[in-house]
């Protein structure tokens, strides 16, 4: 019985001295909690809706245009059809025709009406189809071209902003405690808007808005430790949507010296009116995808726990 007591007792002891098993050590961030993480998927969802968006918009636009062009040469078959329906019915005496007749050739001389008048529309509609078709489709290009842009420097703003909001740790970055907020201002805002007004200020701050390319983004997000490189090629692309955007917003089009000595390779003349085309817009696309999984892996290289 004593036996029996004393090697219970040596167990007991025995489990005791077991090692525990050595827990990984952390090299990067803690794991983020779940509104961090949501924080930081938002901007992507939301930038990937928009994308979507944007080149449906685009698709169909140039699609309708195409079909706006064409769309007389069908009104021209229906009113053919009507004309010759409408002569093969024709009434000589009024008098003698009866009341379900008399509807009936009423109701085509208002659908000959009707066909003229579209007609006449689709007509003008066309006429200005084409004038967009033989300049390239300039404003569509044009336009798709700065919501892209937009698109991406609203994703980034969103981004800083979500990580301003649930990363504690990035508060204590230098750069953020020396911004000076008024008191009264700041009380006014939530939480949401308090972050970017923070951003706001830290774009001023690190002079974001006077560099070039993605450089503008990555003096934001180097404050947040999400800075990083890029390939050159889509670097390059995404200077070129940069300063293209400039030139149609604030230059009607017209190529001026800044955009000329910061994309030589373009060959661009100056005061000459920049011509966007189908491939460039592929182009830039792409570009804006690849960032924007450049930016993921670097999210998921901060915030996700490596063991030693």
């Amino acid at each position: 019985m004593k036996k029996a007591q004393n090697a219970k007792t040596t167990k007991k002891g025995a489990s005791k001295k077991q090692p525990r098993k050595r827990e990984g050590t952390l090299k990067k961030s803690s794991p983020p909690k779940q509104e961090l993480k949501r924080g930081l998927i938002q901007p992507f969802e939301v930038c990937g809706e928009r994308l979507e968006e944007l080149a449906t918009t685009y698709e169909l636009s140039v699609s309708g245009i195409g079909l706006i062009k064409a769309r007389p040469d069908d009104l021209w078959k229906l009113k053919k059809q009507v004309d010759q329906d409408l002569s093969g019915s024709w009434v000589a005496d009024w008098s003698a025709i009866d009341a379900a007749s008399l509807e009936s050739q009423l109701d085509k001389f208002a659908k000959a009406i009707e066909v003229d008048l579209n007609l006449h529309g689709a007509e003008q509609e066309a006429i200005k189809a084409q004038e967009m078709l033989s300049r390239g489709l300039s404003m569509v290009h044009s336009q798709t071209l700065i919501s892209l842009w937009a698109i991406l420097e609203s994703f980034i703003y969103m981004l800083a902003a979500n990580v301003m909001s649930n990363d504690t740790n990035i508060r204590q970055n230098e750069k953020i405690r020396r911004i000076k907020i008024p008191l009264v201002d700041f009380e006014t805002l939530d939480s949401q808007e308090r972050s970017y007004f923070v951003i706001r200020e830290l774009e001023q701050k690190v002079g974001a808005s006077y560099r070039k390319g993605i450089g503008c983004f990555e003096s934001l997000l180097d404050v947040f430790e999400l800075g990083g490189g890029l390939e050159e090629n889509y670097r390059r692309d995404l200077l070129e949507l940069q300063q293209i955007r400039h030139v149609l917003v604030h230059r009607k089009g017209f190529v001026d010296r800044q955009l000329s000595e910061a994309c030589p390779w373009l060959k661009l003349r100056m005061n000459s009116k920049i011509n966007i085309t189908r491939e460039d817009l592929r182009k830039y696309f792409k570009a804006v995808n690849e960032y924007l999984l450049e930016i993921s892996r670097r999210i998921v290289k901060k915030y996700t726990p490596q063991q030693e």
